[in-house]
């Protein structure tokens, strides 16, 4: 899986607006695990309107031959890798602070 590149900004920027997520790095009070609990209801709640956005960043991130249909075609126990790989990339962080100055 490759590591996320500023090509991959607009994919995300895109998910990140159909989700209603907003990347607020104003010193929020809450835990770091609140806010991602908190992050993560609201992406699964609306995760029906980014579907195709997520499994195109996704199958491009992954390469390999992987699809959106392909990606979309995976179980649960075959996804979470991939998801825990992009959250372990080590641009993540900064990757959302760039993402934070453009919506």
């Amino acid at each position: 899986m490759r590591r996320l590149s500023l090509r991959d900004a607009g994919k995300a920027s895109k998910i990140l607006k159909k989700l209603g997520l907003r990347i607020n790095d104003e010193g929020d009070v809450r835990s770091a695990e609140a806010l991602g609990a908190s992050l993560f209801l609201v992406a699964l709640e609306n995760y029906h309107q980014a579907e195709q956005e997520v499994a195109e960043l996704m199958a491009s991130l992954i390469g390999d031959g992987m699809t959106e249909e392909k990606f979309l075609d995976l179980t649960l126990d075959e996804a979470m890798p991939y998801f825990e790989k992009l959250r372990e990339d080590p641009g993540l962080k900064g990757f959302f602070k760039l993402l934070g100055k453009l919506s």
